[in-house]
C-alpha cells in the first residue's frame, strides 16, 4: 500500500482591501499518484521526458496510461477538515480520458468533455489542465474516493488518460492557486 501524501490546508483569502471581507476556505489537496490502490502507471507513456517537462507537474509525475478493456482505477483516502459542500477539481491531460468518480461508495459521477482552464503545456500536444468536475457535501473525517477510467469507444478523446492531482475546496480555485503558484499557468 502506498503512503498517501495528503496536504490539508486551511486558507484565508482576503477579497479586496477590507479585512471585513475575508473568507476562510477549507481545502484538501492530494497527488493522483498517491493512490492507496491503483492499476494505473506513474509516468507511463505520457511521462515527462526531461526536468523542464517534469516541473510542469505538481510533484514532477502523474498517473497515466492508455485506455484498454481493463478498467484503470485509483482509490484514495482523504481527511476532510470540516463538514461542508466542496467543489471538486482535477488537474489532468486536457480532455483525454473519460472517467468517473465517487465518494464513500456512493453514486458515480461521469466526466467526459468538461470546461478546462489554466492550461500549462508540458510539451507540444500535452497540456496539463484544471477542470471542475463536480461538488460534493462531506462530513469532517476520512472519506474514500474511487476514480475509474471509462472504456468508451464513442468518446472522441478516449485513447489515453493522465491525472496529476485533485483538489476539494469550499472556496474558489483561485484562492488555492494563489497559495500554490507552482500549480498554475497564471502569473
Amino acid at each position: 500500500m502506498k503512503k498517501l501524501t495528503l496536504v490539508v490546508l486551511t486558507m484565508s483569502a482576503c477579497l479586496g482591501v477590507s479585512a471585513m471581507r475575508s473568507v476562510a476556505a477549507e481545502t484538501v489537496f492530494w497527488e493522483a499518484e498517491s493512490a492507496s490502490d491503483t492499476n494505473m502507471t506513474v509516468n507511463g507513456g505520457a511521462r515527462p521526458f526531461n526536468p523542464q517537462e517534469a516541473a510542469k507537474l505538481s510533484e514532477r509525475s502523474w498517473l497515466n496510461g492508455n485506455v484498454t478493456d481493463t478498467t484503470a482505477y485509483a482509490h484514495y483516502a482523504v481527511q476532510v477538515p470540516a463538514a461542508g459542500t466542496y467543489r471538486f477539481f482535477v488537474r489532468k491531460y486536457w480532455q483525454h480520458g473519460a472517467f468517473r468518480w465517487r465518494f464513500d461508495g456512493g453514486d458515480w459521477t461521469e466526466v467526459r468533455k468538461v470546461k478546462l482552464f489554466d492550461s500549462v503545456v508540458m510539451r507540444e500536444y500535452v497540456p496539463v489542465t484544471w477542470a471542475q468536475i463536480g461538488e460534493v457535501t462531506l462530513t469532517a473525517g476520512e472519506h474514500k474516493i474511487d476514480v475509474e477510467v471509462l472504456n468508451d469507444p464513442t468518446y472522441q478523446f478516449n485513447k489515453c488518460y493522465a491525472f496529476d492531482c485533485f483538489l476539494l475546496t469550499t472556496g474558489e480555485w483561485e484562492e488555492f492557486v494563489k497559495a500554490n503558484p507552482n500549480l498554475t499557468a497564471q502569473p
